[in-house]
């Protein structure tokens, strides 16, 4: 009788059997990463509140009457463009592209040359 009794117990559903991978706890669904500086923030910084929020820039250059810093990613280039209103150098417009210089989404560029360690706006 004890063997019939161990002969349905292995007979219960995966999901009832103690140890199964079907009882283990399920994760919790992860909301996706925003990235910590939002572009709309970006417009109107100066180049040190810039500087704080993302870091160094991989190239400046200046195209008069505007200066440009290059963000590199793996998998993109964020330029930002300042221009002098008040006095001083301020963001007036941010563009991003693939390697290939193909456009890419402004928001995911920026969350990938974003890194852990630079400010947050």
């Amino acid at each position: 009788m004890a063997a019939f009794g161990l002969m349905v117990a292995g007979c219960a559903p995966l999901s009832e059997r103690a140890g199964s991978p079907d009882s283990a706890p399920q994760p919790k669904a992860v909301a996706p990463r925003t990235p910590q500086v939002q572009p709309a923030k970006l417009i109107g910084m100066d180049m040190p509140r810039l500087q704080t929020a993302l870091g160094l820039p991989s190239v400046t250059r200046h195209e008069r009457p505007a200066q440009i810093w290059q963000y590199r990613s793996a998998n993109c280039v964020l330029d930002v463009f300042f221009y002098e209103e008040a006095g001083a150098p301020r963001v007036v417009h941010l563009e991003a592209r693939d390697r290939e210089a193909r456009p890419a989404a402004l928001e995911a560029c920026l969350a990938e040359v974003v890194a852990p360690n630079r400010g947050r706006v």
